[in-house]
């Protein structure tokens, strides 16, 4: 299945819940393609064998010059799922997940992979509680894969709601924090292997 982000727009604000994919005996993968902000206002699920967001994408548009439709490759690490109103961000699969930036404030983000790794290639995986709601991030995969990337829920609202982060990773296997990767745990925890961190400045486990 492959998703852009056309698709993706087409879901309008009102649904109870949004699924996509499923867990069949046959092997199937889902294939975002977005370079872009992708925005739900409702709870969205993915779930498949693998789930992955391509390191480039191909777009297609018109030059203003003289009209002339081009096609560029562009990093698909900018694009954002973003999670408004009450929409979590849940993305479940058998193998490997490789997701871009994820902002979902107030809500819960839950990455979940049984036998693979959880990459981030995006920026950031932000879920801060707000004034109205709680907000916990979970990440479950045979390892943690992040370059130059933040995963935070800190409360920066100063509100009385809290957030947790809970990174479960299988034992004997790791996180790996690259470049300059921030991981801030606020009443979190981290648990499995070992935790090999390679980095520049600005480093912090906090919590």
């Amino acid at each position: 299945l492959n998703l852009g982000i056309r698709d993706l727009e087409a879901f309008a604000d009102g649904f109870s819940n949004i699924l996509i994919g499923s867990f069949d005996e046959e092997p199937r993968n889902i294939t975002i393609g977005v370079a872009g902000d992708s925005v739900f206002q409702d709870p969205l699920t993915l779930q498949a064998s693998s789930i992955e967001v391509p390191e480039r994408v191909e777009a297609k548009f018109f030059r203003n010059s003289d009209e002339t439709q081009v096609t560029e490759s562009i990093l698909n690490s900018s694009a954002t799922i973003l999670g408004i109103d009450n929409a979590s961000i849940t993305i479940n699969a058998e193998n490997d997940i490789v997701v871009p930036s994820i902002i979902a404030p107030g809500q819960d983000v839950i990455l979940d992979s049984d036998n693979g790794i959880v990459q981030i290639i995006g920026r950031s995986i932000l879920a801060p509680p707000t004034s109205a709601r709680q907000s916990s991030v979970t990440i479950h995969g045979n390892d943690l894969q992040m370059t130059d990337a933040t995963i935070d829920a800190i409360n920066s609202e100063n509100t009385e709601n809290t957030s947790t982060v809970s990174i479960g990773i299988d034992v004997n296997n790791s996180v790996i924090l690259k470049d300059s990767s921030i991981l801030s745990l606020t009443n979190g925890s981290a648990r499995g292997g070992d935790i090999s961190v390679e980095a520049g400045e600005g480093v912090s486990l906090d919590g």
